[in-house]
């Protein structure tokens, strides 16, 4: 009995075997991480000035001239500028690397060919995410530093050190600076003679009289807008005569300027604007008081105001 009941637990353990040998193992998906470093190298690009144009400013701060701006619609018609009025310059700077570079970069406005330095410029507003618009603003100096014909010319350099591929590009040709004004008078004197008391309105025997106001540049003229005032003084009498003749017995007429025989007055009264190359003609006329005989003697002043 023992022996049968061995072999049965034999059998039952062989098919036990079987059975879990021949179940096949369930597949299983390996999982790993790969890790692998990844690089980029990125070489500097040196920016580029892409423009650039001046503007002035007069001591008042009136914007007389710009660059940019129909001729006919600056205040004056050429580009000179002096003492303690103000150059304004602006430049377009494009960088491919970006923003970020653009703020750091070093751009300056300089004049030729003297090389000097007229003002460091700053950022005023980006034009595209590679450009971006600089400005710089400076006075004019005295005629000792700083005197006729220059270039205005734009330096850059990146936050990287490396120099604008069209470095020293050149925005403007002919700033005129300090100019030199001159002013004549033809005939020099206002001479009339042979009058008598009682005469009315003679003209003057060296009518007609020229002013001519002239300004220049390293020996080239300038094209210079000016206000004209004139203004006189009594006619005094000389030595032993008590009397004078009024300066509003004195009249001058000028076809330049669209006057007939207007009073002169001891204030400074407007003429007109005109240009430096323009010759203002003046005739003068006296009208004589009763007054004794005798020379007399007076002034004819004309102030000259550069616009």
């Amino acid at each position: 009995m023992k022996g049968r009941l061995a072999k049965l637990v034999a059998v039952a353990l062989a098919l036990l075997l079987v059975l879990v040998f021949a179940v096949p193992a369930l597949a299983t998906t390996p999982e790993f991480d790969q890790n692998q470093d990844a690089e980029a190298s990125v070489d500097n690009t040196c920016p580029t000035i892409e423009s650039g144009y001046i503007q002035i400013l007069d001591q008042m701060g009136r914007l007389v001239w710009d660059q940019t701006a129909d001729p006919a619609d600056n205040i004056r018609k050429d580009s000179y500028c002096f003492e303690s009025e103000k150059i304004i310059v602006y430049a377009m700077i494009c960088d491919d690397n970006g923003e970020s570079d653009l703020w750091q970069h070093t751009a300056q406005a300089w004049l030729s060919p003297i090389d000097a330095l007229i003002t460091e410029l700053a950022i005023v507003e980006f034009t595209s995410p590679t450009c971006a618009l600089f400005k710089g603003e400076a006075f004019i100096p005295s005629s000792s530093v700083w005197k006729c014909h220059h270039d205005v010319y734009i330096t850059d350099i990146d936050k990287y050190g490396c120099t604008a591929t069209n470095n020293r590009l050149v925005i403007y040709d002919c700033l005129k600076i300090n100019p030199d004004v001159t002013s004549t008078f033809i005939e020099p004197i206002v001479r009339w003679s042979g009058l008598r008391a009682g005469d009315v309105q003679v003209p003057a025997r060296t009518n007609t009289h020229l002013e001519h106001v002239y300004a220049e540049c390293d020996g080239v003229e300038v094209h210079l807008n000016y206000n004209l005032a004139i203004a006189a003084t009594d006619l005094e009498g000389s030595v032993g005569v008590s009397h004078v003749i009024p300066v509003s017995n004195v009249e001058y007429s000028s076809s330049a300027a669209g006057i007939v025989k207007r009073a002169l007055t001891n204030g400074h009264v407007d003429v007109g604007v005109f240009q430096s190359c323009d010759d203002i003609d003046f005739d003068f006329f006296v009208t004589v008081p009763t007054v004794e005989p005798g020379d007399y003697h007076g002034e004819v002043n004309l102030e000259i105001t550069v616009k």
